[in-house]
């Protein structure tokens, strides 16, 4: 998912964290309920 669809549209939240030689871990935060997200995605 596009960087913008999930800020913009589903209202959630994206992050990372590296770690030199290790490596990174990505993160995606969704909400379980988005009421907004759910009247433009019945359009």
């Amino acid at each position: 998912m596009a960087h913008a669809t999930i800020i913009g549209h589903f209202q959630g939240k994206m992050w990372f964290t590296s770690k030199q030689n290790e490596g990174s871990e990505f993160f995606i935060e969704l909400p379980l309920v988005n009421s907004e997200a759910d009247e433009e995605f019945e359009k």
